[in-house]
């Protein structure tokens, strides 16, 4: 193995690494607003109201932003034959 593809190799893996951890920290990102978001709402059944149980915008678009994020990075790019 000559030096530019040993280089290379090194470079292929620390991309491989990142990829890996983007997809980890998305999906403990989707995981977490799906909890906090029952937790919201198992929260707010307790409650007597009439007002309907309210999830924060912010907590939804950050669950979005995620979801879209890892369907992004995990689709296949189309590829010219």
């Amino acid at each position: 193995m000559t030096n530019d593809t040993a280089v290379e190799d090194i470079k292929m893996r620390y991309v491989m690494l990142i990829y890996i951890i983007i997809i980890v920290i998305m999906g403990i990102t989707i995981i977490s607003v799906i909890g906090i978001t029952g937790y919201i709402l198992i929260k707010d059944i307790g409650i007597e109201s009439a007002q309907q149980s309210m999830v924060p915008d912010g907590l939804i678009a950050i669950g979005s932003a995620a979801v879209g994020a890892l369907a992004g990075l995990l689709v296949p790019s189309p590829r010219n034959s």
